[in-house]
């Protein structure tokens, strides 16, 4: 039997949504004379984001093979709303506001006037790669709608929210036979991944320049031809913010090119083809390392240097009330130690306040989901070469347990955290036994590549 709307019902729900705009339009036109700047341009641009994102959410529902993800989608995007305002919370009105997204603020309120007076050189204050960058994208922002932390928080959540997006698009693609829904729930919906990418500040930036840098990624790896445009802007986003974690990322991609197994069917241009990726991933990786190097303060790239690096990144960051004993890496027998440190820590008996011990039960959550997915961690080793981007994962992982061993503050590292787990959620996201590998591309878009590239 089928179940129609009576158009008293369908027009009830249209008066409603009616009663419902007009309402708020007299908020936003009583806010505009009764209240701050910030708040009032706010009320009246997050909305119109809002609309704007709602009919890309439903084009991306609807190319995905599984019908019910429009639905994880939108729910998505209601929660990371929700953990963004939580966000906002706890840090203004809960720690009464001395944080990055404070000091982005007031920098970018600066340099809002000098952009608008056409002094687009003004003093950043700190060097244009990493926080430079930052405060001036936040000055740029703010140049165009006037200063408002509100719709900061709001604009930089939307382009973390978009990154996870990018990040699942990577798994469709690159993990044909992987649980994608699973994916999905881990990489839209764990709190790490929710709360701290909602701020004005670098992991915003940074989520949606990783989540395009996997996707391109998953596209070269799996021999399609569309991974240049995501791939070039995930490098350029991350490199202007962290170029550390973008070296990381190359050398782990370059790593699975190298290793994976060719194309096939092969053409008379496929070796021309791998030997020119080849040497634009090799030259491209060569310069973002250099970068890393010198934003790191390294003087080249000797064991000594390296080691001075970290030394002076433990020392950084042995301060304040989260402090513990870090664990580093100098050599294969402290990589399990260091592992559980980076990944796993703080645990339920190290927190010592709420925010921890939230922080703790998620990495117990993560702990419970690698016990219960040791059948499939176990056949990875085989599905390697198969699924390049897992090495690219999983060579991505280890350089950043190797990097951030040396943290020894737990608020530091569960914030930094998000810019791996992405890429540890894939272990846990893979299906027992292994696929056939002939899975068909996820949407139509990469189906047309593939059929050009056999033609």
């Amino acid at each position: 039997m089928s179940h129609s709307v009576s158009p008293w019902g369908t027009r009830a729900v249209s008066v409603l949504g009616v009663l419902l705009v007009t309402a708020y339009v007299g908020l936003t036109a009583w806010a505009a004379t009764r209240t701050p700047y910030d708040i009032w341009i706010a009320l009246l641009v997050l909305p119109l984001l809002v609309l704007v994102s709602v009919p890309m959410l439903l084009k991306a529902g609807h190319r995905d093979p599984d019908p019910r993800f429009i639905r994880i989608l939108m729910w998505a995007f209601v929660v990371k709303i929700l953990a963004t305002a939580a966000r906002y919370g706890l840090a203004f009105w809960i720690y009464g506001g001395p944080s990055d997204a404070a000091a982005y603020h007031n920098e970018g309120t600066r340099l809002a006037i000098e952009y608008r007076a056409g002094n687009f050189s003004a003093e950043l204050g700190r060097d244009f790669i990493g926080t430079g960058f930052i405060r001036a994208l936040t000055g740029g922002l703010y140049a165009v709608t006037g200063p408002s932390m509100y719709l900061a928080f709001g604009v930089f959540a939307l382009l973390a929210f978009w990154g996870t997006y990018f990040l699942y698009r990577a798994f469709r693609v690159a993990v044909p036979g992987g649980d994608a829904r699973r994916y999905a729930f881990l990489v839209l919906f764990l709190p790490s991944m929710l709360y701290w990418p909602s701020s004005l500040g670098k992991e915003a930036f940074m989520i949606l320049g990783i989540g395009l840098f996997a996707y391109g990624s998953a596209q070269l790896l799996s021999g399609y031809h569309r991974w240049p445009g995501p791939l070039v802007i995930g490098v350029l986003m991350t490199g202007v913010v962290r170029p550390h974690v973008t070296a990381a990322l190359f050398v782990a991609l370059g790593v699975a090119f190298l290793l994976r197994r060719r194309p096939t069917p092969a053409t008379e241009l496929t070796p021309l083809v791998y030997v020119a990726s080849a040497v634009v991933l090799a030259v491209s990786g060569l310069a973002v390392v250099w970068q890393a190097a010198s934003f790191l303060n390294i003087d080249g790239l000797s064991v000594s240097s390296l080691d001075s690096a970290i030394d002076d990144t433990a020392q950084r960051t042995d301060t304040g009330g989260s402090s513990f004993e870090s664990t580093g890496v100098d050599g294969l027998a402290d990589l399990p130690l260091a592992a559980f440190s980076v990944l796993f820590r703080p645990t339920i008996v190290e927190a010592s306040n709420p925010q921890m011990l939230l922080a703790a039960a998620e990495s117990a959550l993560l702990m419970l989901l690698v016990v219960l997915a040791w059948r499939s961690l176990v056949q990875v080793p085989g599905r390697l070469r198969r699924e390049p981007y897992l090495i690219m994962c999983l060579v991505y992982v280890l350089l950043f347990i190797f990097a951030f061993s040396n943290f020894s503050n737990f608020g530091m590292l569960t914030r930094q955290r998000v810019q791996v787990l992405p890429f540890v959620l894939v272990f846990l996201a893979l299906r027992r036994p292994p696929p056939t590998y002939e899975a068909e591309a996820p949407d139509a878009a990469v189906e047309n590549t593939r059929q050009g590239a056999s033609t």
